[in-house]
Parts: structure tokens; sequence; C-alpha cells
């Protein structure tokens, strides 16, 4: 019984050992099909790389602008101001009207006016004819020298008596001391109504040209010239539409309170009558040109920590750079230092991307034309 149980042990070994044998042999058999099956699974090394766009980094000519903000105003303003007093007898003028300079805005009752200014050149006109008498006389010998400077005296001062008796005179009928628009009107002058000397009457504004005044500080004020241009966006008036203006002034010194210098802009209307004076403004003036830089897309642009990175592809591999970045151009940016004229900045997938990382850069175009 025992020798048949070990017989049967060793049967059961036996059968074993021939199934090792057997998948050995298989497996030796198929040693080259099963290499070939393990890298069916590995990628092409093409396809490890992350397929990313890029630019081309090219030089442009630098242009920044001076920037800031203002509120409009016609060429010419004037509040018209009463030198009289009196009951307004005529009103002439009505808001937003066009009125020549001149042009009669109202008048006040004049009637003692006229007739003091009468009665002075009444007087005047006396004193004049004596005191041409009295020269005669003088040159006959027949007056003295004191008595012809007793009547010139008195012949001047009726003159100057006259003259201010004429203003009064002339001050009832108000006009329009400049050509403009009427943009306010005081709510008091009315027909019948009383007014007082020094009483404003109506603002005029010259809305054929406007201007503005503009702070800058003593860095941007040396870089600025009369005659320079500039571009002045008015959102009110002409939406998005930037209008083109020149510098017309630079003040000579700076203000005391602010230490800004003040630059005037001046420009013609070019909105088809819907520019007003206050509206608000925004300015744009542009700066010299300088020499070419490199310039790069400001969405190649990326945080790390606090400085500012970009991604370069060199050689299939992702290089991060930190450059010294300049102004900023609209949606380009100025490479100072640490990019060169050539080299392919990255402009997607920087998120996924790391020093080193192998990338497929497809160049959509050179970083001065992409946007």
């Amino acid at each position: 019984m025992k020798e048949k149980t070990f017989s049967g042990t060793g049967n059961i070994f036996i059968c074993f050992v021939f199934s090792g044998f057997l998948l050995l042999g298989l497996s030796s058999c198929g040693g080259k099909d099963t290499i070939s099956g393990a890298t069916v699974w590995e990628a092409p090394e093409d396809a490890k790389k992350v397929a990313v766009e890029a630019v081309r980094v090219v030089k442009g000519t630098p242009l920044s602008f001076i920037t800031g903000a203002g509120v409009v105003e016609g060429v010419r303003e004037a509040w018209t101001v009463s030198e009289t007093e009196g009951i307004i007898r005529e009103v002439n003028f009505r808001i937003g009207q066009w009125v020549e300079g001149g042009h009669v805005l109202l008048r006040v009752d004049d009637t003692l006016k006229r007739l003091e200014m009468e009665r002075a050149l009444v007087q005047y006109e006396s004193a004049r004819i004596e005191a041409e008498g009295t020269e005669r006389l003088f040159q006959q010998g027949g007056a003295s020298a004191s008595a012809l400077s007793r009547v010139r005296a008195a012949a001047s001062g009726a003159k100057a008596q006259y003259e201010l008796a004429k203003k009064a005179y002339e001050d009832c009928t108000v006009r329009a001391p400049i050509s403009g628009v009427i943009a306010l009107q005081e709510p008091s002058i009315t027909i019948g109504a009383f007014i007082n000397r020094g009483t404003r009457i109506v603002r005029i504004v010259d809305t054929t040209a406007f201007k503005l005044d503009l702070s800058v500080g003593e860095r941007e004020v040396g870089e600025l010239k009369v005659g320079s241009k500039a571009f002045v966006q008015v959102p009110a008036a002409c939406g998005e539409r930037k209008i083109v203006a020149e510098i017309t002034a630079i003040g000579a010194g700076s203000d005391p309170k602010t230490g800004a210098y003040t630059v005037v802009l001046g420009w013609k209307d070019s909105c088809n009558g819907r520019l007003r004076s206050g509206m608000s403004a925004m300015v744009e003036i542009q700066r010299p040109a300088g020499a070419p830089v490199p310039l790069v897309p400001s969405a190649s642009i990326v945080r790390r920590g606090d400085k500012r990175a970009v991604f370069v592809s060199k050689e299939g591999k992702v290089e991060i750079r930190y450059p010294i970045l300049g102004n900023r151009q609209g949606t380009r940016v100025e490479v100072l230092q640490g990019l060169t004229e050539g080299e392919l900045v990255l402009i997607s997938g920087m998120s996924r991307l790391k020093n080193g990382s192998p990338v497929n850069p497809n160049v959509v175009g050179d970083s001065l034309k992409w946007e």
C-alpha cells in the first residue's frame, strides 16, 4: 500500500515537471512575437510630446503711450455778465442756439441812461467849444495861460463824463462776446425781470473746435513737444472711436499743489456735433519711437510666484525663462532681456508643462503679427 501511494505521488510530480517544460517550450518558441506584442503598447516618441501652439519672437519698434483723463472744453468759452441794472425789455436767444460775436442777447430799459448820455454830450460840446475859443484868444494874446488850462481841464472832464454816460447807455444792450452755442442760461433772465450789475446771463461755447487740459508728471513732460500727435476718446459722444488731436501748449512750470505739468490738447469737432463741453475723455499721447526690441504676446506670459515667466520651446523641450519685460503695446510686451529674435514662445498648454517637458510646437505666426 505504501509503494502504491508513493508511485501515485511520483506520477503527479512527473506530470507537473512535464507541464512546466511544456510551458517553457511554448514561451521560447513564441519569444519574438511576445516582444512585438509588448512594444505595441509603447507610444512613439512624438506621441509622448505635448501638442502646443507657439509664436516666433521678432523685433518691433517700441510704442508706448502717456495716458490720462480730462474734461472736454470748447476752444473758447465765455460767461456773459451784465454791466448795468434795470428792467429786461428784450431777450434774443435760446439754449442750443448758435450766435455770432456781437449778436444782441438782451436789452435793458435804457430810457434814463440815454437821457444822461445826451445831457453829458451837450455839456461836453459846450466845454469843447469854449476850449477852442480860449485857444484862439490865447494865440492872439487875449487870454492867459491859466485861463487856457482851466477850460482845457473842463473840456477834458466833460468828455470823460460823456464817455462814461455813453458806456452806461451802451451797456443796456448786452451782446455776445464770442461766436458759439448758448450752453447755459440763468433762470432769472426773463422779460420784465430786474437785472443787477454783475449778474451772469448766458454761457457761450465755441464748438467748432475743442481742447483738453491734461496733467502729466515731470518724467513724461520732457518727452513731449508742441505738435505731437495724441488720441482722445469720448465714450459719451463718439463711442470707442479715437479722435486725432495734437499738443497745442505745454506748461513751463508745474502746479505747486500737485507737482504736475499742464499739457493742452486741441482738435476739430469730428463727432457730427455730438461732442459737448464738460464730457469726460481718455487720452493717449504716443511717446517717441525707440530702437526695435523683441516682442512677445501677452498671452505667453505667466506668473510663477512673484515673477513673470515665458515657456520657450527649444529642441523639442520646454525651457522656462524669466525675462526682463518693458512696456505693454496692446496685446504685446517688450522684452528688454532674456529672449532673442527667432526663439519660439508657447501661447497654449503652459499649465500642463514644467521645465524639460517634451513638446511638439505648432508655430502659428510671429509675435509682431499674431493677435
